[in-house]
């Protein structure tokens, strides 16, 4: 049963993996909507590749939780993260995590 979306959102691509709650991935995609392809500008271009790429996995399985990682989290990304001192562990990470209310899976 899928569990969670897991994004690596890069420079030039964005890739999104379909989860169980083992970390076992049940399906992928992947889409050139970068930060710095984004299909608007701003925020509205992040919420637009989020639906895009995710949207249906939201709608048809109910997923409520997604983490992001890579770009997304810069300074031209959807939300700027903290730097974490390396070598991290989990905590160390979590700790640091910022969050964004996704939009809808129905919006256009």
């Amino acid at each position: 049963m899928a569990a969670l979306i897991a994004l690596d959102w890069g420079t030039s691509s964005l890739r999104g993996f379909l989860m169980d709650q083992d970390g076992k991935v049940l399906e992928t995609r992947a889409s050139r909507h970068g930060i710095q392809n984004l299909p608007a500008s701003g925020r509205e271009g992040f919420e637009q590749a989020f639906v895009s790429m995710c949207g249906e996995w939201v709608e048809r399985l109910q997923i409520q939780a997604a983490v992001a990682c890579g770009m997304v989290g810069s300074a031209q990304g959807w939300r700027e993260a903290p730097y974490v001192p390396c070598p991290a562990d989990t905590h160390s990470l979590a700790s640091k995590a910022v969050s964004v209310k996704a939009p809808s899976a129905s919006r256009s």
